[in-house]
């Protein structure tokens, strides 16, 4: 397997990741969304600010703004994973007692 090919498997899984919990967050907005009008139509008909709950009810709003900043922050938080496990990558011991178990363990996982 290239460095490359390792490469872009590590940036589909965060990408996977990312549209996870995006695609699950929607879903849930939904339902809350939903649940919450639900409730405004049965038990609130008659209350005249019925209308402005109907409005704060839907969360959509507050998701569209705060869905690049989440996404923003997931991203910047990766990039750090990603450079601190191309440090200890490059920080491993290979010469010496510690350099052999070192690479006895990378062939263990490859077999």
């Amino acid at each position: 397997m290239s460095l490359s090919y390792k490469f872009q498997a590590v940036e589909n899984k965060i990408a996977a990741d990312l549209h996870f919990w995006i695609a699950s967050s929607q879903f849930t907005m939904f339902v809350f969304s939903s649940a919450a009008h639900l409730l405004l139509r049965t038990m609130a008909a008659e209350n005249p600010m019925v209308t402005a709950y109907k409005e704060n009810a839907d969360l959509f709003n507050f998701y569209t703004i705060l869905l690049p900043l989440i996404s923003t922050l997931y991203l910047v938080k990766m990039k750090q994973k990603r450079i601190a496990d191309i440090n200890s990558t490059i920080n491993i011991k290979a010469i010496g007692n510690d350099g052999w178990k070192n690479y006895e363990a990378v062939i263990q996982k490859q077999w």
